[in-house]
């Protein structure tokens, strides 16, 4: 009797059948479980694709433009119209946490902005633009992208996170971006990518929470490169670079432009553990009393200090070497908040930590740029021309 074998396809396609269950059973499984823990928010290009995009149309109403689902977990909400009201004056503010956490102050801004305009029906639209942990390298390319939606004038405050850029970097991989795009629409593999993240994002909180129970800061990346003053060369010279480049794309279109020094803490800056010690002696002259002294040694220390992770005199240097070339306005934050400190310190009163201003140093921020705004060219003709649409009617 002849033996009946099955084809060399046949063989193959049955192999292949329990593997192809366990796959479906895996998505099934997978697309169960997201029923009751949604996937989180993944931006796979991480800013720094040119594809990334910071607003997209809004799958609710189309007649708006919504903040990118993938990057709520690092930037605000927000949404606008796709097209601009003709009554409307609108300002996109770029930039970093600086700009993330000030959104409520940023309102407020605006709101006195338009009081000057409260019965003619104009409106002030400002959007807030600043990402967690962003730097100029991908707020270039948010610039880019905001050319498309008819700015009136933007405001770039950046300057606090390039060496933190530079670390980010590394976990870009942009050569497996396309794999991941495709794995990403399977719910087996969201939930093993999920499940990795999670655990990657409980043991930073885990780092960040024994940083600020502990006098010693230590980095909240694992295994952070110590830079080398030629890197830290390197790495200025992109930022004046890549600043340029961001002035200058909005300036090929036109658009009006703010630029602001960034003002960091000099009293309690953000130093690894290896380093506190080179601190102490300018500690010392604090506490002494010596203020002049103390203040030119924290300056030139983080001047010369390539681990930095918040800005210094050399990034300010940059952004005032920049905006006098290209003729761009300065708000001069470093300035400002330097003179309002008891004794000319950035950090003796008006910082939460490193780098963030607290209440009463948002408030000198939206003070200044809002009088910058307020007598910009651009804006007075906007607040004086007749308005096109009518203020509603009062009841």
């Amino acid at each position: 009797m002849t033996e009946i074998r099955p084809s060399r396809k046949k063989t193959i396609l049955y192999s292949l059948m329990p593997l192809l269950a366990l796959i479906m059973l895996l998505e099934a499984g997978g697309r169960l479980l997201e029923i009751f823990r949604p996937p989180l928010p993944v931006d796979i290009g991480m800013g720094f694709s040119n594809k990334s995009r910071l607003f997209l149309l809004s799958p609710v109403d189309p007649r708006f433009r919504a903040t990118n689902p993938d990057k709520l977990t690092q930037f605000v909400a927000q949404r606008f119209e796709v097209t601009k009201p003709a009554d409307v004056f609108r300002i996109f503010v770029l930039g970093e946490s600086s700009i993330y956490h000030l959104n409520e102050d940023l309102v407020a801004m605006a709101n006195k902005l338009e009081s000057g305009t409260r019965n003619t029906g104009k409106k002030i639209q400002l959007i807030n633009a600043g990402g967690l942990s962003y730097a100029s390298q991908r707020i270039l390319i948010i610039a880019r992208e905001l050319l498309e939606y008819e700015p009136d004038l933007a405001i770039i405050y950046v300057g606090n996170n390039e060496f933190e850029e530079v670390q980010q970097l590394q976990f870009y991989a942009p050569e497996t971006a396309a794999s991941q795009e495709f794995l990403a629409h399977f719910a087996f593999y969201r939930m093993f990518r999920d499940l990795i993240a999670r655990d990657w994002i409980t043991k930073l909180k885990r780092e960040h929470d024994e940083r600020l129970l502990s006098e010693a800061a230590t980095s909240h990346w694992v295994g952070v490169p110590t830079f080398s003053q030629s890197d830290a060369d390197n790495r200025m010279a992109a930022f004046r670079i890549n600043l340029t480049e961001i002035v200058r794309t909005f300036q090929s279109r036109h658009i009006p432009l703010l630029i602001g020094t960034v003002p960091s803490n000099h009293v309690n800056p953000y130093i690894f553990r290896k380093f506190k010690p080179l601190f102490e002696p300018i500690r010392d002259l604090l506490e002494q009393g010596a203020y002049e002294e103390a203040k030119r040694q924290a300056r030139d220390f983080l001047n010369h200090f390539t681990d930095r992770h918040q800005s210094s005199d050399v990034e300010n240097g940059i952004i005032r070497e920049v905006a006098s070339k290209n003729q761009v306005p300065l708000v001069d934050m470093e300035k400002v908040i330097s003179d309002a400190e008891p004794h000319g310190i950035p950090g003796e009163t008006l910082f939460v930590d490193h780098c963030h201003l607290n209440p009463d140093g948002r408030l000198l921020w939206t003070g200044a740029f809002g009088q910058a705004i307020a007598t910009m060219p651009s804006f007075k003709a906007w607040q004086h021309t007749r308005a096109t649409t009518q203020a509603p009617a009062k009841r």
